[in-house]
C-alpha cells in the first residue's frame, strides 16, 4: 500500500491526492485499531501474572517492576486491566494469592500458623494472623478448627 501512495503522491493531481490522503488515514485507523486491541488484558495476560504470583508467593514483596519490564508494560495501563478483569489491584491479587495458599496450608498441614506465615513471606506471624482475620472473617486458627484439621 506505501508504493501505491507514492505513486498517487508522484502524480501531483487533486483526486491522486485525496486517494493518498485515504489510504494514509485507512492505514493509521487500521493502527489505532490493533493497538486498541493489544491492550485488552488477554487471558494469557492474566494467566501469565497468575503464573508469576504464584512464584513470588514465598517472597515478602510481589517486585511487580521485574514483571511489568519483562513483559513491557506500563503499571497504570496493567493495573487498569487487571481491576477490571479481577477487581483486585496487583497487590490486592498477589494477598488474595497467598491467603489462599495459607487456607489450603491451614486445613492441610500441621505446620504451625507462625510456620505457615514464615513460609509465605509474611514480616511476622502477627501481621499474617491480622490480615487472615481481617480477609476471611476468622483466625487462622478459628479456619483451621472449621476445615477439621486439629
Amino acid at each position: 500500500q506505501f508504493i501505491r501512495i507514492l505513486e498517487y503522491l508522484k502524480v501531483n493531481e487533486p483526486t491522486s491526492m485525496l486517494l493518498a490522503t485515504g489510504m494514509v488515514l485507512s492505514l493509521f485507523l487500521q493502527t489505532l485499531d490493533a493497538q486498541k486491541k493489544s491492550m485488552a488484558m488477554p487471558g494469557d495476560l492474566l494467566s501469565l501474572f497468575s503464573s508469576y504470583v504464584d512464584f513470588r508467593s514465598k517472597e515478602m514483596d510481589l517486585d511487580l517492576d521485574s514483571f511489568l519490564a519483562q513483559n513491557r508494560l506500563h503499571y497504570e495501563s496493567f493495573r487498569k486491566q487487571l481491576h477490571k478483569r479481577t477487581g483486585l489491584s496487583p497487590h490486592q491479587f498477589f494477598l488474595a494469592h497467598k491467603l489462599s495458599l495459607a487456607k489450603q496450608q491451614l486445613a492441610n498441614s500441621p505446620n504451625s500458623v507462625e510456620r505457615i506465615a514464615e513460609g509465605l513471606g509474611f514480616s511476622s506471624s502477627t501481621y499474617f494472623s491480622r490480615l487472615f482475620r481481617a480477609r476471611t472473617g476468622q483466625s487462622p486458627q478459628g479456619f483451621r478448627k472449621g476445615a477439621g484439621f486439629m
